[in-house]
C-alpha cells in the first residue's frame, strides 16, 4: 500500500542559487544515496513520486520548502527517516521536519496561495518603517522583466498581504504575500518603491493554506502566526 510523506526542507547559504530542476534532482538523489525505495509511476518511462509545492527564485534562502514523496511501504519514524536523509543530502539542505500529513485540504501545489519572508535591508535606519506604507498604496505598478528581457506592467498590491516590522530587529521587514497560480509576490520588487534603499538578504519563512482568515502550515494543518517567525539571524 503506497504512503504518501510530506517534508520541510530549508535550502541556506549556496543552496540558495540552486534552480528548482536542481534541486528536485539533488533530492532525489539524497533518497537514493539514503537507500530508500520509492513507488514509482507507471508508463514506459516510470520515474519516482515526487510532488513539490511552489518554487522559490535563485538566491532567496527558505525554512519552509514542502515535497511529498510516495514510499511503497512505511519507511519508518519521522526524525529517524530525516535524519537518514539529512546525512546524505549537500551542505545549505537540510529536512526540517518529516511526517504523514494530517492536513485536510488540496494537494500541496493546489493548497499552498501565501508565503511570508524576512528581508534584511541595506539602507537608511527608516526604510523598514517605510515597507509599512506600502499597505496603504491603491495600486503598486511595476514592470516584471521574463527571462527573455521583454516587460510587462503588473501591479504588486494585491500580491502583497501583510507587512509586519519588528521592533528591536533593526533593518528587518517581513511580508506576507501571494503565491501559487494566482500570482506571486516577488519580495525584492517592492524595493523599487522604497528610496534609498536595497536588500541583504532574503529568507523564506513559511508557506501557508489560507482558510477562514487563518494561515495553515501544509503537513498537519496547524494555524500559524507568521509574524513571529525569525529572520536570518536567528
Amino acid at each position: 500500500m503506497r504512503r504518501t510523506w510530506r517534508f520541510r526542507l530549508a535550502k541556506r547559504g549556496r543552496m540558495r542559487f540552486l534552480s528548482h530542476l536542481d534541486l528536485i534532482r539533488a533530492i532525489a538523489r539524497g533518497f537514493r544515496r539514503a537507500g530508500l525505495v520509492l513507488a514509482r509511476s507507471e508508463g514506459f518511462h516510470p520515474h519516482p513520486l515526487f510532488s513539490f509545492g511552489p518554487a522559490l527564485a535563485v538566491g532567496i534562502e527558505s525554512e519552509a520548502e514542502y515535497f511529498d514523496a510516495v514510499f511503497g511501504e512505511e519507511p519508518g519514524p519521522g526524525d529517524e527517516l530525516a535524519a537518514r536523509i539529512n546525512d546524505v543530502l549537500p551542505e545549505g539542505l537540510a529536512l526540517r521536519e518529516a511526517a504523514r500529513p494530517t492536513f485536510n485540504g488540496p494537494s500541496l501545489a493546489a493548497a499552498i496561495d501565501a508565503a511570508s519572508y524576512s528581508l534584511r535591508l541595506d539602507g537608511p535606519p527608516e526604510a523598514a518603517e517605510a515597507f509599512l506604507a506600502l499597505l496603504d498604496c491603491a495600486e503598486l505598478p511595476f514592470e516584471r522583466r521574463g527571462r527573455e528581457g521583454a516587460g510587462r506592467r503588473i501591479d504588486l498590491r494585491p500580491l502583497l498581504f501583510d507587512v509586519c516590522v519588528p521592533k528591536l530587529r533593526g533593518r528587518e521587514v517581513r511580508l506576507l504575500g501571494m503565491v501559487g497560480s494566482k500570482g506571486n509576490l516577488r519580495p525584492e520588487e517592492l524595493v523599487f518603491f522604497i528610496e534609498g534603499a536595497t536588500v541583504g538578504r532574503i529568507l523564506r519563512t513559511g508557506l501557508y493554506h489560507r482558510r477562514d482568515g487563518l494561515l495553515l502550515e501544509p503537513i498537519h494543518g496547524r494555524v500559524m502566526d507568521w509574524k513571529e517567525i525569525g529572520g536570518p539571524e536567528e
